[in-house]
């Protein structure tokens, strides 16, 4: 039986400015799944420090899920709830 996919998404907000080790944490976590009929959208909440350009940087480290990722950047601030129903009406 095939596996069905899934979308996660995870909308951010200036994650450098929380400490990186979370970004580690999830992104780990993502790469030691056994399950990979998945996508990952992260939604960048227009944040003003350079949490995608660590994302983007830490992303090889974890070829398992490098390729399920995509970012996404928002030009303005929707909030978290705002950017999980973009991302589930138009990505996933």
């Amino acid at each position: 039986m095939p596996e069905k996919t899934f979308c996660i998404v995870s909308p951010f907000y200036n994650l450098i400015k929380h400490g990186t080790d979370s970004v580690q944490f999830y992104l780990k976590s993502l790469n030691d799944q056994n399950y990979s009929n998945y996508r990952v959208y992260m939604m960048d909440d227009a944040s003003k420090d350079q949490s995608v350009d660590y994302i983007l940087n830490e992303l090889p480290k974890y070829p398992y899920v490098n390729n399920r990722i995509t970012i996404i950047k928002n030009s303005q601030r929707i909030g978290a709830l705002a950017n999980r129903d973009l991302a589930s009406r138009n990505y996933c």
